[in-house]
């Protein structure tokens, strides 16, 4: 899977509320972390520290070498005080990752030393060693690429139930969704051409997005567009053959959001679970009255906390297991965990529309 040198980083590919998210053990740590001492701007609150020495893991913990942790849009949010969970402070950066089991406590069942696991939504996996709590884990199959092991937790399940929980889709359906190129996105094309779900994509203007275009069309995605082509009347031409969408599925909100809406069938669902470009969503009033459109939102947390962990895990490892036999592919961006910095302008100027991921081990 390992491929190219790109900048300092290595290219990597796999065909590949109440129940709260797990917080790794302020003990938990030996080694490097990135931490952060008080909420802000990720360039001025962020730092590469030595961390505490770990202590052993409790009845219901595990320790974790980590091998590598994902870079996700709602880390910097966490960072920055914006999120629906916040940590206490001091605290390390990070909600994902994967590592090598090194230790479990006596009322750890089903994980045992050297197992692969992900670290599900865990707060606190910018670091080389943590203790966590036992039930956070999912065994994943042991020859996963661990660049790819750390970002199957989040992004692939939320595309799952995306596609899942918002209606009956069938063979032949359309779903249409901005921000495409995401990670969510990519997944999401996957996920649908499996089931012979029809995609329209569409993503922002932005320099070299004909790259994007044709991934997004080799990943199985019927039409990939820039935002401003779908406000054009070839657009609207090119769209013309197929069912208007049952599902619209929006990360990016703003005038994209609207834009989205409008296409959706008499009934359609419009589902916000992002909000990248920081703009509010606004939609006719006409939409909801006159064709039925109705609005909802997704947040992976709230999920896991109606429905349960261990509903989640069996999720994460179909994840894993897709990547894994070559079914799901996660394009991903690897940095080496000093690099932090640098993981962090990658992903938020989605260079390649790849995962950026930091490279622990």
């Amino acid at each position: 899977m390992l491929s190219q040198l790109s900048r300092t980083a290595r290219l990597l590919s796999s065909s590949a509320s109440a129940a709260s998210v797990a917080r790794i053990s302020v003990r938990a740590a030996s080694g490097k972390a990135v931490t952060f001492k008080q909420f802000g701007d990720p360039k001025k609150v962020l730092s590469f520290e030595n961390a505490p020495d770990s202590a052993a893991p409790a009845a219901n913990q595990a320790r974790v070498r980590m091998l590598a942790a994902a870079v996700n849009p709602s880390d910097l949010n966490i960072v920055q005080g914006l999120y629906g969970k916040l940590p206490a402070l001091p605290a390390v950066a990070g909600t994902e990752g994967a590592g090598i089991v090194e230790e479990v406590g006596s009322g750890v069942k089903g994980v045992k030393k050297g197992d692969l696991v992900a670290t599900s939504r865990v707060l606190g996996t910018w670091r080389t060693e943590a203790v966590v709590d036992g039930s956070s884990l999912t065994v994943l199959p042991a020859k996963l690429q661990p660049e790819v092991a750390a970002t199957v937790s989040i992004n692939p399940v939320t595309a799952m139930r995306l596609l899942e929980d918002f209606g009956s889709l069938s063979s032949g359906d359309v779903v249409v969704q901005n921000g495409a190129n995401s990670m969510v996105g990519q997944c999401v094309v996957q996920l649908a051409k499996a089931r012979g779900i029809r995609t329209i994509n569409i993503i922002r203007d932005r320099p070299n997005w004909e790259e994007a275009v044709e991934m997004l069309k080799a990943q199985g995605g019927d039409i990939a567009v820039t935002e401003s082509y779908a406000r054009t009347p070839e657009f609207q031409q090119l769209i013309g053959d197929l069912p208007a969408p049952a599902l619209a599925l929006n990360c990016t909100g703003g005038r994209s959001a609207t834009d989205i809406a409008r296409l959706l069938a008499t009934g359609g669902k419009h589902v916000t679970y992002g909000g990248m470009s920081k703009r509010a969503i606004q939609l006719p009033t006409s939409l909801m009255i006159f064709r039925g459109i109705s609005c909802h939102a997704f947040w992976l947390d709230r999920w896991v906390a109606e429905n349960g962990e261990a509903k989640y895990s069996e999720l994460v490892r179909k994840a894993a297991d897709m990547a894994d036999k070559g079914e799901l592919t996660i394009r991903v961006l690897a940095h080496a965990l000093q690099d932090y910095e640098l993981a962090i302008k990658d992903m938020t100027e989605h260079v390649e529309s790849r995962k950026s991921v930091l490279k622990v081990q």
